[in-house]
């Protein structure tokens, strides 16, 4: 058992959460007991994650997308779906904490990171919240492409515009493709990213760099897991993630 508020020190700490101006609480939004016995985490705040989790006996639930954003109308209404969300929480005395860009761009832990470490770049530079980096040797396409694929439950879009063999590579995972150009620019022969803009083909096409879309949701389950580990190892208590699919 651990206090609540030790487990929200630590995190954001770890996570240096007062470094980013976001579009979302970073921290607890919903306050549920003080004492903590098991955490869930997982990527999106949803009825069906919270139902899972409670079942299991959390106490805590630690997300990458909670449940509060600018411009949308929920945190000024607690109407309809977000009402029966927050609402369940409430019910079952349970604590939901979310982290947003301090998890994308963490070094260690967040999304970002955690698939340049799968995919074996290295030499990792900033960029945005994500990473530019680099093969060596280069690595052939083909192999790039399974790399990622073992990363997800199912295939992500792979637009092979770029080279046979890939030197240089960024990652900006979630709603990166807006970035193509930049990273093209850079030097990148392949992109990494969560979903694709209408535009976004186009321009990896014009500009010749491969471009992988993973889905916005499988492409920030990495960072999440590894700060579930994290956690577990901290605080030595139970941690278990729940994957709760999604397309998008």
């Amino acid at each position: 058992m651990v206090k609540r508020d030790v487990v929200l020190d630590y995190l954001d700490a770890t996570l240096d959460c007062g470094s980013f101006k976001d579009y979302c609480v970073n921290g607890l939004q919903i306050e549920g007991r003080p004492r903590v016995e098991r955490i869930a985490v997982g990527v999106s705040a949803s009825r069906r994650f919270f139902e899972e989790a409670a079942r299991w006996g959390a106490d805590m639930l630690v997300v990458h997308h909670g449940l509060f954003w600018q411009n949308t109308p929920h945190p000024l209404a607690l109407t309809g779906v977000m009402r029966n969300r927050v609402a369940f929480l409430l019910k079952h005395d349970i604590n939901l904490a979310a982290y947003h860009l301090p998890l994308d761009a963490h070094p260690e832990l967040g999304n970002n990171a955690q698939i340049m470490k799968h995919l074996g770049a290295e030499d990792l530079v900033s960029l945005d919240v994500g990473f530019r980096g680099r093969f060596e040797p280069p690595v052939d396409a083909d192999t790039l492409a399974e790399r990622v694929q073992d990363m997800l439950p199912s295939p992500p879009i792979h637009l092979r515009y770029g080279p046979a063999a890939v030197g240089r590579i960024a990652v900006v995972s979630g709603s990166g493709s807006h970035l193509v150009e930049e990273v093209a620019g850079r030097g990148a022969d392949a992109f990494v990213t969560g979903d694709l803009a209408e535009y976004a083909p186009r321009v990896a096409e014009e500009l010749g760099i491969h471009l992988f879309a993973m889905g916005h949701y499988n492409s920030e389950r990495a960072g999440i897991i590894a700060l579930g580990g994290r956690l577990h190892s901290v605080f030595d208590i139970p941690v278990r993630f729940f994957d709760i699919e999604n397309p998008a």
